[in-house]
């Protein structure tokens, strides 16, 4: 070995240096990724009013420019039955935050006129589509019928007895069905319908990711016939890249040490 360089365990430090700073980039690199992956929260339950079992899946997706998009469908297995099967409402709560967020879009195809790419945010009085409400710490509270939604966010078609401003939507217009319904059942044709899935866009979620998202839950109907609360994937903590850096340089310091000592 060269005199005046450093070494430990008969290895070049600078050797040691360049593992350590691969590593942390990589693990950098991996935690960043991780981070996008969407978080899919599931319920499913039976509707008091009908009868009928119905599910669905909410997918949140933390987008560029401080923007969360979320995936709400009706996954109910062989289409919908009633109008109070269909899926009206989705609730959540962010954690360790209350952000100020507003609806930028909502988008999706529908039934009853059938079209593509249809607009679903709700701007004037009586449109019947979609409106997004958010309580930045506080909650929606106890709505008309008595019943509490302890959410501070909210998306909804159907107003749900004064959660929502009323003026702009009420009723089961712009309802999402579960693929495969028959518009025949239970007069499912004499209001318009989302099929399958709307796609919702939410600004001013800047700083934050998919694990902020807690307390997600649906309901059906315009009453809303049934509450259910979604499921969720386990939360993990992701390291992030400046964390793994500063034990990367840690462990260059120990080396350090041991090497002076000796």
């Amino acid at each position: 070995m060269e005199r005046g360089k450093l070494a430990y365990g008969g290895v070049p430090l600078v050797r040691i240096a360049g593992v350590l700073i691969a590593l942390m980039l990589a693990v950098g690199l991996n935690a960043r990724v991780a981070q996008a992956i969407p978080i899919t929260f599931t319920t499913s339950g039976t509707v008091p009013s009908t009868g009928d079992t119905v599910s669905a899946s909410a997918e949140f997706t933390v987008l560029s420019g401080g923007n969360l998009q979320i995936v709400l469908t009706n996954t109910t297995s062989g289409g919908t039955l009633a109008n109070g099967d269909a899926l009206t409402d989705l609730f959540f709560t962010v954690i360790a935050a209350d952000p100020v967020l507003a609806m930028s879009s909502a988008t999706g195809n529908t039934l009853n006129p059938s079209a593509t790419g249809v607009d679903l945010k709700a701007v004037n009085k009586g449109d019947g589509t979609w409106e997004f409400v958010g309580h930045p710490g506080s909650t929606f509270g106890v709505n008309e019928n008595g019943v509490n939604f302890p959410y501070e966010y909210g998306l909804s078609t159907a107003g749900d007895g004064g959660l929502f401003n009323g003026d702009l939507i009420d009723g089961p217009d712009y309802h999402i069905v579960a693929a495969g319904t028959d518009l025949n059942l239970d007069g499912l044709k004499n209001f318009p319908a989302v099929d399958t899935s709307a796609t919702f866009v939410i600004s001013g979620y800047s700083g934050l990711t998919e694990a902020n998202i807690r307390n997600v839950a649906f309901s059906f109907g315009t009453t809303p016939d049934l509450v259910s609360e979604g499921g969720g994937p386990p939360q993990q903590v992701i390291p992030e890249p400046t964390t793994v850096a500063l034990l990367g340089i840690g462990l260059c310091g120990l080396l350090l040490g041991k090497r002076r000592k000796g």
